[in-house]
């Protein structure tokens, strides 16, 4: 190993608005090691990739590659520079072959010798490329379209894609979260040669027994710090794990549980589909169940599962203990079933009003608005920005709103078709600290009048701010069920699936 470092991050800082994702870190990588990066979901390890790779730009703090200061404000930056970055879900162009994939950097850079007659010759280059990392059998044919690849084989020609480049510094982001345990031990052949051969590698990965077994060096972060660093042996498992940990918890609930808290609402017995697998969860009048679990793990899919999104494929699903089959997102709504989506803009009509979006999940078609109950649309997406305090007119373009005044109207849109069960997934994702606050009285509130809660969350601190109870998702499934008292650790532990060595265990 190369005592020197390859990239030296100098009190390296990044802030969207008034959030801190990244505050003064310090961490170098070596060349010929390895670097387990860790943290819990929004500890900044994306964003430290990011702003290494040249994806974002610092607010402050400098970045050093190979001795010399630089400035990376685009990812050609970065990669000019030496650094390649192979994230979990692989950005592949699925209308060009295998081949054109593998060499898209070389081929986009303008000094490609390859031409649309030269196909061939590119495909030659691509098998030879597989077949230099071993990877030959593993994928089809390199004049497949990538459309074809499964998730598995998708990210092994975004490794393949990455070492094209001939990187000094590569970043893995949970390059192993789709991979069988052959593809595994067969990336981790891979990046054992690339040590070797002087690269300095960070993996980023939630399988911290399986990513120990790589690394030389361990640095964990946890609110965009960087809170430890050492030799494997100097930072074992344990003591990263209790490092991830928050060490904080915001106020526990005041409210007095609900006489009929104890009424069961929604049942879930082994329901499965191609996301999930054997999920058993109950929910009751007046409750909240906090989710935890880290991205990627199924936390969605079940929602999705519940919202008729995504259809149950075996299980049964027990809506006030009848058998019921949800088999759309309407169906689930005529039952009294509703959901926020993770993802914001894609639930939202970016071309019209606040009123339109504010109750389009009341009528049958978004189209049938502006014509069909103007002076009810109206009365209801006055309620929605009255109740929910919308910093918005009703006649205002959605697009207008701020992020979180965006996610109060989608929350307020799913209220107005008065649910008894209300699946909320990352309702605070991306908003500001006052409108968070707002968004957990409002869950409180829903959960007074009855409201059967699920509240799906990557920031383990809201989950105790709102729940009454915590179910932990691992690979698809329900791990844990935990009483809101329960510590971070126990959480953190239960969605890594380690168990803490005794000696190790936390003091009571």
């Amino acid at each position: 190993m190369n005592s020197s470092p390859v990239l030296q991050a100098r009190s390296l800082s990044k802030w969207f608005g008034g959030v801190h994702a990244l505050t003064e870190v310090n961490l170098s990588m070596a060349g010929g090691s390895v670097l387990a990066l860790l943290g819990e979901n929004g500890a900044g390890k994306s964003t430290f990739i990011g702003l290494a790779s040249g994806a974002l730009y610092p607010s402050a703090g400098t970045i050093e590659i190979q001795g010399h200061a630089v400035e990376l404000r685009l990812p050609a930056d970065g990669l000019r520079a030496g650094v390649a970055v192979v994230h979990q879900d692989p950005k592949l162009v699925n209308d060009q072959s295998i081949a054109a994939n593998i060499f898209a950097t070389e081929l986009s850079s303008g000094n490609s010798p390859f031409r649309p007659y030269q196909v061939r010759r590119l495909n030659r280059r691509a098998v030879e490329c597989l077949r230099s990392l071993g990877l030959e059998g593993e994928l089809p044919r390199v004049t497949e379209n990538a459309r074809a690849l499964s998730a598995p084989q998708r990210q092994l020609v975004a490794i393949a894609k990455a070492l094209t480049t001939e990187p000094a510094i590569l970043f893995l982001d949970e390059p192993t979260a789709s991979l069988t345990s052959r593809e595994t031990e067969r990336l981790w052949r891979l990046v054992d040669g690339m040590r070797s051969r002087g690269v300095a590698v960070a993996v980023v990965s939630h399988r911290l027994r399986e990513v120990y077994e790589i690394a030389d060096r361990v640095a964990v972060l946890r609110d965009g710090r960087k809170v430890g660093e050492g030799t494997t042996a100097e930072l074992p498992i344990g003591e990263a794990v209790r490092l991830m940990a928050p060490t904080r918890r915001l106020a526990a609930r005041s409210e007095a549980p609900l006489t009929d808290a104890g009424r069961e609402v929604l049942r879930l017995e082994k329901v499965s589909n191609e996301g999930i697998c054997n999920v058993n969860l109950v929910l009751h009048a007046g409750e909240v169940v906090g989710m935890a679990g880290l991205v990627g793990a199924g936390r969605t899919e079940i929602a999705r599962a519940i919202g008729g999104i995504d259809k149950v494929l075996a299980g049964h699903v027990y809506l006030d203990g009848k058998l019921v089959h949800v088999r759309s997102p309407r169906a689930a709504l005529k039952k009294g079933i509703a959901l926020t989506n993770e993802e914001r803009p894609g639930s939202l009509f970016p071309g019209h009003s606040v009123s339109l979006n504010a109750t389009a999940s009341v009528f049958d078609t978004p189209s049938a608005l502006g014509f069909i109950r103007r002076r009810l649309d109206r009365r209801r997406a006055h309620d929605v920005i009255e109740n929910l305090n919308v910093k918005g007119k009703a006649t205002a373009a959605i697009g207008s709103l701020s992020g979180g005044n965006q996610q109060k109207v989608l929350i307020g849109r799913v209220l107005a078709t008065e649910p008894r069960v209300l699946v909320l997934d990352e309702p605070t994702h991306g908003i500001d600290v006052a409108t968070k606050a707002e968004i957990y009285e409002l869950v409180k509130e829903r959960a007074a009048s009855g409201v059967a809660i699920l509240f799906i969350s990557s920031e383990l601190e809201e989950i105790f701010e709102v729940a009454d109870r915590i179910v932990v998702v691992r690979q698809g499934t329900i791990v844990a069920d935990l009483p809101a008292d329960s510590d971070a650790l126990s959480v953190i532990t239960s969605a890594l699936g380690e168990k803490m060595p005794a000696s190790q265990e936390v003091n009571s």
